[in-house]
């Protein structure tokens, strides 16, 4: 039961990240390559199995055609490095426009997680492809092949040296072979990933839509009953107004004339206290006789 659970989830991980099948299949392949330089030949030789059977005619053209597929291999890795360049050409203009569209990553929203989670895998595949091409290119061009000094051995000599090295020759073609699958599979996975992403994306821009629209009608008939209701509103403020303004006068009319009647008590008490004073005087004052 542990066994199968094991199977099922080193298939999933196989399937989402192609590079660990690349490396459990060439890690086989190298310690093969390493026992056949060491002179192990038993159960190493599969392309060329009976070893020492060979003329050196009979082997030459297995030889050149080992060449010839690595040839290829690396003319399909170049076609692939060509189409990663476009991909990324592709995600540096994604990822541009999520950066203008200014989105909370922060938040944990299904929408945000899910446009985060795809651009980094999409990051990741077409990196893990872009390398796995380079590497190919750069760094699996190694070839086993006869040198000048081995022109002097005998024609025997030649066809065992060639036979392992043909052995030796398709064994890298293997690991080169492997190298643009996986690229090519991490490709595959990152354009599965952008349309992936592009959908996530119409489903989103086509709900927020929706949502726009169901706003924009409940603003449009909140607009037509406050329209609707508009003219009594109206003339109720107006009739507010009006008594505001009468209110107004009214006390301003009474203020002036509170005003106005105590300035004149004022002016009163003051003739008053005047023509008292002139009583006063008059009837102190005897009267002038000639």
């Amino acid at each position: 039961m542990i066994t199968k659970l094991y199977r099922i989830l080193a298939s999933i991980i196989f399937f989402l990240f192609p590079y660990f099948r690349l490396r459990a299949a060439n890690n086989k392949i190298e310690q093969r390559i390493k026992q056949i330089d060491d002179g192990v030949f038993e159960d190493n030789l599969s392309y060329v199995a009976g070893y020492g059977d060979y003329t050196l005619k009979d082997i030459l053209p297995f030889y050149e055609k080992t060449l010839e597929t690595k040839k290829s291999l690396e003319d399909k890795a170049k076609i692939s490095v060509v189409s990663i360049t476009i991909l990324t050409t592709l995600v540096v203009g994604l990822t541009a426009n999520l950066v203008k569209a200014r989105l909370d990553f922060h938040s944990l929203s299904l929408f945000c997680s899910t446009l985060l989670t795809l651009c980094v895998l999409i990051i990741i595949y077409v990196d893990f492809s872009c390398i796995l091409a380079i590497n190919l290119l750069g760094n699996k061009n190694k070839v086993y092949q006869l040198f000048p000094p081995n022109t002097k051995l005998s024609d025997n000599k030649k066809a065992n040296y060639l036979t392992i090295y043909t052995e030796q020759n398709a064994n890298l073609n293997i690991i080169r072979s492997n190298y643009l699958f996986c690229s090519f599979q991490h490709l595959v996975h990152a354009i599965i990933c952008m349309s992936l992403l592009f959908f996530v994306i119409l489903i989103a821009n086509g709900d927020e839509s929706h949502s726009a629209d169901v706003l924009g009608q409940t603003k449009n008939s909140y607009l037509e009953i406050s329209h609707d209701k508009t003219p009594n509103l109206k003339v109720s403020f107006d009739s507010l107004q009006l008594r505001a303004i009468e209110n107004i006068n009214q006390e301003f009319i009474i203020k002036t004339f509170n005003e106005f009647n105590q300035q004149k008590s004022r002016q009163l008490d003051s003739l008053n206290k005047k023509i008292a004073k002139i009583e006063k005087y008059l009837q102190i004052t005897p009267p002038h006789v000639k």
